[in-house]
């Protein structure tokens, strides 16, 4: 089976969400997602069929009867609808983000792992992955566990997950390589951008990741099927989470 990679791209307004990066909201305003593939045999069916009403939208390419993109060959029917609450900020976190990071940080992990980078370690806690018909949200919680400062500036990012028209200058801070896969279908979910290059994923900035700070890792995408229990996690050379269960809602 082939993996197809969906990428989000978001132009609607910011509509109200929860804390942190929040869940992707389902009013207004959605976009078809733009997708790549991997692999050699034939194209997986995306995840999530049907647009949203209303809103800018931004096409992947034109797609017959049968959900198959004319372009290119690729599922194109899931989407991505309207971002819910504020961007994710790394460390630097308003009273609200606070009481989010306590309260991520404070829940149980399903799944862990840590890497030498830089002359330090990273810790990364994997918290929670939920789903529901506004979308799904990956959280969990990074940490500089080792005694030097590191710059996580491309080291967790992938300018081929940016899709085509996104602004990508300046985007490298983004921890976009933070991907799930639906073992249902093969399809592998990055996370959603908005038009002017926000991603909805936590942007770790351009400072130094201190030995001994910790930041949430905070990521939203294009809602599971309903009846997905569990995916698998990668992030990265942070390594990957296989039969991570998944909150549906």
């Amino acid at each position: 089976m082939r993996r197809t990679i969906a990428k989000f791209s978001l132009v609607a307004a910011l509509a109200a969400g929860v804390t942190g990066c929040g869940m992707i909201g389902g009013s207004e305003g959605g976009e078809e997602p733009e997708q790549t593939e991997q692999g050699q045999d034939s194209p997986a069916d995306s995840d999530q069929d049907g647009p949203s009403d209303g809103g800018a939208a931004e096409d992947a390419g034109t797609a017959d009867e049968d959900g198959t993109d004319d372009e290119t060959g690729t599922d194109s029917g899931s989407e991505a609808s309207d971002a819910g609450g504020g961007q994710d900020s790394g460390a630097s976190a308003s009273g609200d983000e606070s009481a989010s990071a306590t309260s991520v940080s404070g829940a149980e992990t399903l799944a862990e792992n840590s890497i030498e980078l830089g002359g330090t370690t990273l810790l990364f806690e994997l918290k929670s992955v939920s789903s529901g018909e506004g979308g799904m949200v990956v959280q969990g919680i990074l940490s500089n566990t080792g005694e030097a400062d590191v710059s996580l500036r491309g080291e967790f990012h992938d300018i081929e997950l940016v899709p085509e028209g996104v602004i990508s200058v300046g985007s490298a801070s983004q921890l976009n390589l933070l991907l799930v896969t639906d073992p249902t279908t093969g399809n592998v979910h990055s996370p959603g951008y908005l038009a002017d290059g926000t991603c909805l994923c936590t942007d770790a900035g351009i400072s130094q990741f201190k030995a001994g700070e910790t930041m949430v890792v905070n990521t939203q995408y294009a809602a599971l099927p309903a009846d997905v229990e569990a995916v698998t996690v990668s992030f990265g050379q942070l390594g990957s989470f296989e039969n991570v269960p998944v909150t549906q809602s």
